[in-house]
């Protein structure tokens, strides 16, 4: 191809200045026809040396094709057209003067149209470049998206339409997960709905009148009052055992052996990871791709924000659908890994591209911030993985709190695109704690430590509101606890299902294992002792010679100011949370298991299972009670409601087996002997304990001689170990087929906070 029509094709590109795409056919015959058809952009970003460059790009129906190499250097182009960009440091006017034919074309009398077209369009350009060159260097880095070609502008915006894609592949794929789950739990749903118990736990008040009886005529005894459960239609049943078999098979099965990870759960994260990784690649098949798409991973990280304070409300959508804010913590965990792998990523390709050197870039508010929110990513993550969470609790939630803040603020002025996402986070955070701040009870409670480092802490007039098993956060105001707050589980049952309907006390229980709950113990040894030791010494003197004559102690402490103080102190409890759909009540047999101060969750359940039976709103008829300690002191407070529970029991043919399990040598406490309780000093077997559980409740149909199916085995366990729980899983999954189907199925519920 000759000066001449190398001149043509460089016009004709400066030709398309106001318009992307232009075709020449006329002159087809100075020049390749390859050079028909050139993009250009409109917008022209400064090249590393403070240049704008003319890059030429070929133009196809489909796509834009490869950039074509001719670089000018003073002399004639290339004569072919390779695939390597075209990139001219020099200006565009310099492009025509030096060709020595610049006007040999536009002299051609077959077309002189042209001629006023190239010098018009070339004048505009020069302008254009004089006014672009008076702008400041905005950086020293270079990116193949906007650096490197005069198409940038239309370059980013197909950037942004495929990224738009890829986000809408990721929200869809997660609209239809979330369904699909729901869907898997849409039998559980269905009776937590219809049976309204979706309607109670979500505001703790104070209980004015009892729990009227309901009584429904039993399928099994006629004339005994029973439950809901004895309408329900045996095809129905059938299906739902059938159901809960495979149910249980999904989310019970442990996964290589790990003690938290089952199979529901490596289902799920294993589909979100997917989808992450497949928007990040969406339309990227090579590095040059993603080396375009940047932004991209930036995107889909910022994409999650949101998702990712939604997760970690306590009050959230889900407990609608009978799950607890704690059930689904690992997805939050999960979401916020996935977050900082992805900005990883998006730093990663920048600091490929990038050519000045990091002091430089970190000069420029854009990177100093990504820079910083990048920092607070892996500061946050490395501050709550599960050893430094557990064994520094409170150091976790203040870097946490600290942290996210930054992070926002980092964020906000990184770039105007995570505006929006972090309105949206702090929406979240807003809502939640206004929801909080109207589920928090303000009360005065009363503190009493017992034997084997037991603490009772009565919060007076919150009689119902929660239902048993679920748990509240307790913060003590004074100047050593003020700052904490801590999950306690609601020992007692609400006085709308508890055989005791005019006790109007929430009742917590605290072990002294750890810094906060052994301080919370000794608030009722010491006030106690104070009360009965120093108030009375203290009074008969004045206050000067009363606070030397007991160092260390306030005046508040030694009676001077309210005598009444004691062991009382201001409290807030926030709650209840832990909402679960299943309702033990609704089972034949119901095993309730504890484990230490898990006890408390075992005790409420129990409560709530005698008083709905006393009521006629339960089907229980076994309640198998297996409880493990180390210091046998701890049973000494639980002999009374014990007691008067077997005593309740009895009267409605509730057949009760309460079996201790004593794993040292601690305590000289010896409980009473009872019929129904025996103590064995070993340790328990859980396959033991299902295995019971189901000789009990096949014995009990048997002897009943129904043909109507049974209502199952209903198994709950707290304050146990990750193993023990693993082991009850693997228990549960061991019953056959046959077996499971022929007690009704079985249901199992463990309390235990998700921290790995």
């Amino acid at each position: 191809m000759d000066d001449s029509a190398a001149l043509v094709a460089t016009a004709q590109v400066v030709l398309a200045f106001d318009r992307y795409v232009i075709f020449v056919p006329d002159l087809s015959d100075h020049f390749d026809p390859r050079f028909l058809g050139m993009t250009v952009s409109s917008d022209v970003e400064e090249a590393s040396d403070g240049f704008v460059g003319v890059l030429i790009l070929r133009h196809s129906a489909t796509r834009t094709c490869e950039m074509m190499s001719s670089q000018f250097d003073g002399g004639h182009p290339e004569q072919a057209c390779p695939p390597s960009p075209t990139f001219y440091t020099s200006p565009p006017w310099e492009v025509c003067n030096a060709l020595p034919s610049c006007d040999s074309v536009a002299s051609d009398d077959q077309h002189p149209p042209y001629r006023s077209k190239i010098r018009r369009t070339l004048v505009l350009l020069s302008s254009w470049w004089d006014v672009w060159l008076s702008r400041p260097m905005s950086s020293g880095f270079q990116m193949t998206e906007s650096q490197l070609s005069l198409d940038s502008q239309l370059q980013k915006e197909a950037n942004q339409l495929i990224t738009a894609e890829a986000l809408s592949f990721l929200l869809g794929s997660f609209l239809a997960g979330f369904f699909l789950a729901a869907l898997i739990r849409s039998p559980f749903t269905i009776i937590y709905v219809i049976t309204g118990r979706f309607k109670q736990g979500w505001i703790l008040r104070r209980s004015r009148q009892t729990a009227e009886i309901s009584i429904v005529r039993n399928w099994r005894f006629p004339g005994i009052p029973h439950t809901i459960n004895a309408i329900k239609a045996r095809r129905a049943q059938i299906l739902f055992v059938e159901y809960l078999y495979w149910y249980n098979r999904l989310t019970l099965q442990s996964i290589w052996g790990c003690q938290l990870l089952t199979l529901a759960k490596l289902s799920v994260g294993l589909f979100y990871v997917m989808v992450v990784i497949i928007s990040i690649l969406w339309k990227n098949s090579s590095a040059s791709d993603l080396l375009s798409h940047f932004r991209r991973p930036a995107s889909i990280a910022m994409f999650q924000f949101p998702i990712l304070f939604l997760l970690a409300m306590k009050n959230n959508l889900c407990g609608f659908l009978g799950v607890g804010h704690e059930r689904i913590n690992f997805l939050h965990r999960l979401i916020g890994r996935t977050v900082v792998l992805c900005s990883i990523i998006h730093a990663g390709i920048i600091w490929k591209a990038q050519v000045s050197p990091p002091g430089q870039l970190l000069k420029q508010p854009t990177f100093l911030y990504g820079a910083i929110s990048l920092a607070m990513m892996i500061f946050l993550t490395l501050t709550s993985i599960g050893p430094v969470r557990k064994r520094f609790y409170q150091c976790f939630l203040g870097a946490h709190i600290f942290g996210y803040i930054l992070l926002l603020f980092a964020l906000w002025k990184h770039v105007k695109d995570t505006h929006l996402p972090i309105m949206l986070c702090c929406g979240c955070k807003i809502v939640d704690q206004m929801l909080q701040a109207f589920n928090t009870r303000f009360r005065t409670a009363q503190f009493t430590s017992l034997p084997g480092k037991i603490t009772i802490i009565e919060v007076p007039n919150l009689g119902t509101g929660w239902r048993a098993g679920q748990f509240v956060f307790l913060r003590i105001y004074s100047r050593k606890y003020v700052l904490e707050k801590h999950p306690f589980t609601i020992a007692n049952a609400p006085a709308t299902d508890s055989p005791y309907g005019a006790k109007n006390n929430l009742v917590l229980i605290a072990k002294a294992n750890g810094d906060y709950t052994r301080r919370i113990h000794e608030i009722g040894l010491t006030k106690a002792a104070m009360e009965s030791e120093c108030t009375s010494e203290a009074k008969k003197y004045p206050d000067p010679w009363a606070q030397s004559m007991f160092p260390g102690h306030t005046k508040s402490e030694l009676g001077l100011i309210d005598s009444s103080y004691g062991s009382q102190l201001l409290v807030s409890v926030e709650g209840p949370y832990g909402h679960t759909y299943q309702d033990m009540r609704s089972h034949e047999t119901v095993v309730l298991v504890g484990a230490g101060v898990g006890c408390t969750f075992v005790m409420s359940l129990f409560e709530e299972v005698v008083g709905s039976s006393l009521r006629g709103l339960a089907s229980t008829r076994n309640i198998l009670i297996y409880w493990t300690l180390r210091d046998i002191d701890m049973l000494e407070f639980f002999v009374d409601p014990i007691r008067e529970n077997l005593r309740i029991a009895q009267s409605v043919d509730v057949a009760v087996q309460i079996k201790i399990y004593v794993t040292s040598t601690m305590g000289i406490y010896r409980p009473p002997p009872f019929r129904e309780l025996t103590v064995t000093r070993r340790r328990m077997n859980i396959i033991e304990v299902v295995n019971e559980s189901v000789n009990i409740t096949i014995a009990e149909i048997n002897a009943l001689g129904r043909s109507d199916p049974a209502s199952g085995i209903g198994i709950a366990s707290a304050g146990v170990s990750p193993s023990f729980s693993k082991a009850l899983r693997d228990a549960t999954l061991s019953i056959d087929h046959k077996t499971f189907s022929e007690i009704g199925g079985i249901t199992v519920h463990t309390e235990i906070f998700d921290n790995q």
